[in-house]
This record gives C-alpha cells, structure tokens and sequence, in this order.
C-alpha cells in the first residue's frame, strides 16, 4: 500500500510540475513557471531516506563540513568527492545544520539548467518536455544525486552549444567548455561530454546523406567507438578527472546485469529509424544529432557488462531523446496525429518509470518518505 500511495504521489506531482510550467508558458506567468519548477526541487529537498544513496550523502557532507579547504585539499575526500559537495556540505550545515541546503541545491541543478535548455529548443513544449524529464530522470537524481546534476549543466551546455546564434563559433566553444568544466565540479564523468562538438560535426556531415546510410554509419561509428574504449579504461588511472574510478578497472569482467538500462536504449534508435526522413526535412542538422545521441546512448550503455555502474554515462547522451521526442511531434501532420504521438511518449515515459523505478526498484525511492515525518509518507 505504501508504494502504491507512493506512486500516486509521485504522479500528481509530476503532472502539478508540467501543468504550472504549460499555464506559466500560456499565460506568460514567471510566478505559474516558478511553482512547476520548484514542486520537484522541494519534494527532492525535503525527502528523507529516499534513494539508494542519500544517507551515504548524509553521512558524506557530515564529515566534509568538519574540514577546512585545505583539509579537504589534502585528505582522500578530494580525490573521491568533487569541490561541489565539500562546498553545499559547509553551507548546509551553516545554514540549517543538516542537509535540506544541500539536496535542494543539487535538485535545483538538476532542474533549472534542463528548463532554460528545453526553453530554447521549443518553449511550446517545455511542459512536455519536463514532464518527460521528471519520469525518466527524477528517480535516477534522487540516487545518483551528483552526476545527474552535472548530466543537466551538460545537457545546458550541449543546446548552447547547439541553439545559439548570438556567438561566434570560437566563442560557442569556449563557452561549451567552460560550462563542462563546471559541470567537472559536481561529478567527474561529465569530462566525457566534451566529445559533443566532434559529434555535432559529425551529425552536420551525416545529414547530407540518405536516411538509410546515415543509420548504417551511426551503426558502424558506434560499434567502433565500443571497440577503443577498452583501451581507455585500461589506462584510466592515467587520466586526469577519471583516475579516481580506476578501482573499478578490478572489476572488469563483472557483469552488473544493465539490461533494465540497455532496454529503453533502444526506443530512441527505432524511433529515429522510423522518423529520421522527416525529421530531416523539419531540422536536418540538429535532429541527426539527437538522432546520432541516441546511437552513443545504446552504444555506451553497454559498459555496463563489464563495468559496475558503467551504463551510467549512457544517461549523458540518453537525455537528448526528449528533444528527439519534441522533434517527432513536430513532424504530425494534423493535430489528432500530434496528440497520438504526445500520448504515446508519455506512455513510454510513464511505463519507463514504473518498470525502472517500482518494479526494478533501481534507485530506491519506493516508499517516498519526508523529514517532517521521518516514516512512510502516508502509512
């Protein structure tokens, strides 16, 4: 009972978010926009022993906030943690002396840098688009809190990049590289992202081909870029940002059964097959680009066979089907084909959550539970 309550919870608030977002968008309302956003940072602030990890952050940011920086500078934690946690661990415990500060913080990364970014893709559809973003994502971030917020600074970064006319290219670049160094300081990995140029070229010269040959070489380029990773992960404690994770090199070899992840890998990639002439007629470069993300998407996902944990970068490049999703709406030739499309996607959506989250119970936020009632919400 608990979880089914739980999940209704999860429901109304996911459909309360995109619904403030969709009336603040129609009625050109900042305070509607301000409540959809807030509704998913206050439930992941205001949480307790909700996700796999967060008494782990709990107890993290209780000895990060004893260390001076140059403590923190000069103890393992700086060779574990990044500069972001040591630093929302000092003003959470400042400010309140727990960690309310410090998941609202995270939580607000994790949403607000994704609203500007969808915002300048279609702002006709940020609504759908969050709401698709808090079905997929909202579990994983309330786990995985650190590397989720820096999949949305990357994500940001990644539709500047993409979207802005405003620059110059060399200054686009500079800017792009600049917000994923930032992102760096929240977690790590997000140093991978820095690929995302090179794969934008890419796309701008596959766009030019048939539909059919641009998917035979995403399949080629993919199978290839699986094939030389291993060697980077052979050599991983010679990378700068990435050594840290060179104990894992041990493991290779380990399955960490991803198929649950590997899975909806593949809706993008069939989707795209089925749409890409279109989308290519709507945006050729920028749509064989999502398209191209969610070959990396699948292909990278496949680390997770010999990697613990390994199909979590997959996530950095799984996020672009939304605005892959938004593209194939915007291919519907009248409105009752756009509604079937935005039905069908938030059934996806809607049947990825309760498989991932409820059934797999991947992240652990079945029951919700919150700190003015350290117990089961509603039980």
């Amino acid at each position: 009972m608990d979880n089914l309550v739980s999940i209704i919870f999860y429901f109304i608030f996911f459909a309360a978010s995109a619904t403030f977002l969709y009336m603040g968008q129609k009625y050109r309302s900042k305070t509607l926009t301000v409540f959809g956003l807030l509704i998913p940072i206050l439930v992941a602030a205001l949480r307790y022993d909700t996700g796999i990890d967060y008494l782990n952050y709990v107890s993290i940011s209780d000895q990060l906030s004893t260390l001076s920086i140059s403590e923190f500078a000069q103890s393992i934690y700086s060779s574990l943690y990044e500069p972001s946690l040591f630093l929302f661990s000092h003003i959470s415990r400042a400010y309140l002396g727990n960690d309310i500060i410090l998941f609202a913080l995270y939580a607000t990364i994790i949403i607000v840098p994704f609203y500007f970014a969808i915002k300048r893709i279609n702002p006709k559809y940020v609504w759908l688009s969050t709401l698709l973003y808090l079905l997929i994502y909202f579990a994983p971030s309330m786990n995985a809190v650190r590397q989720y917020a820096a999949i949305s600074v990357t994500f940001f970064a990644t539709i500047f990049y993409v979207y802005s006319h405003r620059f110059q290219y060399r200054h686009k670049l500079l800017i792009f590289i600049l917000l994923v160094l930032l992102a760096t300081t929240i977690h790590s990995s997000a140093i991978c992202m820095l690929v995302m140029p090179i794969v934008y070229w890419l796309a701008q010269k596959l766009s030019h081909f048939s539909s059919l040959r641009i998917t035979l070489y995403l399949v080629i380029i993919s199978a290839v870029a699986v094939c030389l990773i291993f060697p980077i992960l052979l050599n991983i404690d010679q990378i700068p940002f990435l050594n840290r994770y060179s104990h894992y090199i041990s493991w290779i070899g380990t399955s960490t059964a991803p198929v649950p992840n590997l899975i909806p890998k593949l809706v993008p990639v069939l989707l795209g097959i089925y749409f890409i002439s279109r989308l290519k007629a709507l945006d050729k470069n920028r749509n064989v680009f999502f398209y191209s993300l969610s070959y990396i998407a699948l292909a990278s996902s496949l680390l997770g066979f010999v990697i613990p944990y390994g199909y979590r970068l997959s996530d950095y490049f799984f996020i672009f089907q939304i605005p892959l999703f938004i593209a194939i709406i915007q291919t519907a030739v009248s409105s009752k084909q756009r509604h079937f499309y935005i039905l069908a996607i938030i059934t996806y959506a809607v049947i990825y959550f309760i498989y991932s989250s409820l059934i797999n119970n991947s992240h652990g936020i079945f029951p919700y539970q919150t700190i003015f009632l350290p117990f089961t919400l509603f039980s």
